[in-house]
């Protein structure tokens, strides 16, 4: 994994909170009648049922798909200390040596945990479309 694409996983972690947020707006959005978003969408596709054009257009934003990457990526490790070392991290904003001195482990093992983290989260964008499946 190379450092840009890092940084994306990364901040989509630190960003999962507000991302959350802008993504249950946007479904709000697409749920009302007569949706601004909607009225383009269709024309010609075959899809005519209001909710298969809203699952359609949610699938394509990518905020939404960030929050399911980081979501299946926590539920991998849900049991793990690597749940840990998420939450500390990336939602609780912590600096990276008082993770460490946290869970108490070495710096070898708080980068291999992070590691394992980021290359999951990497392959549930693949999973999801995020990235081309060009590995």
């Amino acid at each position: 994994m190379d450092n840009g694409r890092r940084r994306e996983i990364e901040r989509a972690f630190y960003d999962y909170q507000k991302n959350r947020m802008e993504a249950a707006e946007y479904i709000s959005d697409l749920c009302s009648t007569k949706s601004p978003v909607l009225e383009n969408l269709g024309h010609g596709s075959g899809i005519s049922d209001p909710t298969a054009l809203s699952g359609v257009k949610l699938a394509e934003y990518k905020k939404y798909l960030w929050c399911e990457v980081v979501e299946k990526t926590c539920t991998m490790f849900r049991f793990e200390y690597e749940y840990e070392l998420i939450k500390l991290r990336y939602f609780n904003h912590i600096s990276r040596n008082s993770v460490i001195s946290y869970l108490n482990v070495s710096e070898r093992t708080y980068c291999y945990w992070l590691d394992r983290v980021l290359i999951t989260a990497e392959r549930w964008a693949y999973e999801l479309g995020i990235y081309a499946d060009e590995r």
